[in-house]
């Protein structure tokens, strides 16, 4: 992930909402598991794609976000692969334990929360300034494979 490309599509609000798949499964109270995916040939890159995913009516949060002094305060670091499948599991687990509570709200595609694809390098993003969510934590893996670029967020209400 390079800030400056980031930078480069915030400043020209330039961003794709065309997704294989974009949703939102609710777990306990109001924390949620989100999982986009966008085809490689529809994003110039990784960066295109993750600003695109922000700018996608299922993002749930209404804070401050997109301009460049809030690119630059991300913290990324690469992870192992074995992390966002722990994250995968667990979301799988806590959706499938809640959607009684959530049927109308869940617009997650349970399916695309695959833990067997062949998943590069793995990033783990967290927001340092301004971010969306005020209370409590969000994480952001994004990942990709040979066709699509992934994005999955968990934010956990306590």
């Amino acid at each position: 992930m390079r800030i400056e490309r980031l930078k480069y599509y915030i400043n020209k609000n330039n961003f794709n909402l065309d997704f294989e798949t974009d949703g939102v499964g609710m777990t306990w109270g109001v924390s949620y598991v989100r999982l986009t995916i966008g085809a490689k040939s529809k994003f110039e890159n990784i960066e295109h794609f993750f600003f695109s995913t922000l700018k996608s009516e299922e993002n749930q949060t209404s804070g401050i976000y997109g301009q460049p002094t809030w690119a630059e305060n991300l913290k990324i670091k690469e992870i192992e692969k074995e992390e966002l499948i722990q994250f995968i599991d667990s979301s799988v687990k806590d959706i499938k334990e809640n959607e009684k509570y959530w049927i109308k709200e869940n617009t997650i595609d349970i399916s695309f929360l695959d833990t067997t694809k062949a998943y590069a390098k793995c990033l783990l993003i967290n927001e340092t300034l301004y971010p969306r969510h005020h209370i409590n934590t969000t994480d952001i893996y994004m990942t990709a494979d040979n066709n699509n670029f992934y994005y999955f967020e968990g934010h956990w209400e306590s």
